[in-house]
């Protein structure tokens, strides 16, 4: 009948959110990590000589970097991690669609030419 499917169907929206928020949570981690890290390593850099920034071609300048620098921190690692995010939302619905509909063979056409599985990450 229809109710197992409902219910697995209801699971499948559970764990979505879950991972989502999971992941948006240490995403900010993340990009805090990676701008604490960063900072010193480039400011110090960037005050030795060892390379510079041309003021006219930066917006603003927080201790000896520009803020556009500051900004690459950390939207590298926001869009690293939804990379992984819809990477991790692909297998969770491809294993949830087989339990469903109970084939092996069910999958989602490919968003990205990458899959996440138990094994790592593999091309497709």
């Amino acid at each position: 009948g229809a109710g197992p499917r409902v219910a697995a169907v209801v699971s499948l929206l559970v764990k979505l959110a879950a991972l989502r928020n999971r992941l948006l949570l240490s995403l900010g981690v993340l990009a805090g990590l990676a701008l604490v890290y960063t900072t010193p390593w480039d400011n110090y850099l960037v005050f030795k000589g060892i390379w510079s920034y041309p003021p006219e071609r930066v917006m603003l300048v927080i201790g000896y970097v520009p803020v556009e620098e500051y900004s690459f921190f950390v939207l590298q690692s926001v869009f690293s991690g939804l990379w992984l995010l819809l990477a991790m939302e692909r297998e969770l619905l491809e294993g949830s669609i087989r339990q469903i509909v109970g084939r092996e063979t069910a999958r989602i056409p490919p968003a990205t030419p990458f899959s996440l599985s138990e094994r790592g990450v593999r091309r497709l």
